[in-house]
């Protein structure tokens, strides 16, 4: 018997499209992984258009942050534990506003804002492990990363998801988005002393 191919799903061109007119910074991801394209050395300084969506074919589709007419923020929530993961997530909906939330590795959870300004820095908590001797990071992506918007995910094999309704970054214009501020989330952890 022949092995049947994988199809392989054209992220990149497929939802680059959507991304592009919704007013979002797009870059190539390379097929298996979670970093852009690495022949392109210079990528948080590229500019993708219309034409570039079929020049990486069978590529997912990475969201450039802290750059742009409509900077971005996400808030990426590493931890390996469900509740915990579920604790941080409603806390960042609760007091930094609604948003569109992506899964890669569950419990592991992306939150999509609108920077107030551009530039930002990324910013990110220290390591800390939890009851159950798992790791965990907490990280706010600004100037100069990028996350993963559409892919399959290299370790579990399936497709990176935008559960709840308001859909994922495809069906949300990057300036609809909840505007994050530095204020509404330096206060909240100066008063509780951890999210």
């Amino acid at each position: 018997w022949r092995k049947r191919a994988q199809k392989v799903t054209d992220y990149f061109r497929d939802k680059g499209r959507a991304l592009l007119a919704n007013g979002y910074r797009i870059i190539p991801v390379e097929r298996g992984a979670k970093w852009p394209v690495l022949s392109l050395k210079n990528w948080p300084q590229i500019l993708m258009g219309p034409s570039d969506l079929s020049r990486f074919p069978g590529c997912g589709v990475g969201v450039l942050t802290g750059v742009g007419v409509t900077p971005l923020v996400a808030v990426d929530i590493d931890a390996e534990d469900e509740e915990l993961s579920r604790l941080f997530t409603d806390w960042c909906l609760t007091n930094l506003g609604p948003a569109p939330v992506r899964i890669g590795k569950a419990p592991k959870t992306l939150l999509l804002y609108q920077a107030a300004e551009a530039g930002w820095a990324k910013g990110d908590s220290a390591n800390f492990t939890d009851l159950f001797g798992q790791k965990n990071h907490l990280e706010i992506l600004g100037r100069g990363q990028q996350f993963v918007a559409y892919h399959t995910h290299p370790d579990t094999g399936k497709p990176y998801a935008w559960p709840g309704a308001a859909g994922g970054a495809a069906d949300v214009r990057a300036s609809d988005l909840t505007v994050f501020t530095l204020a509404l989330l330096l206060p909240a952890t100066a008063r509780h002393h951890h999210i």
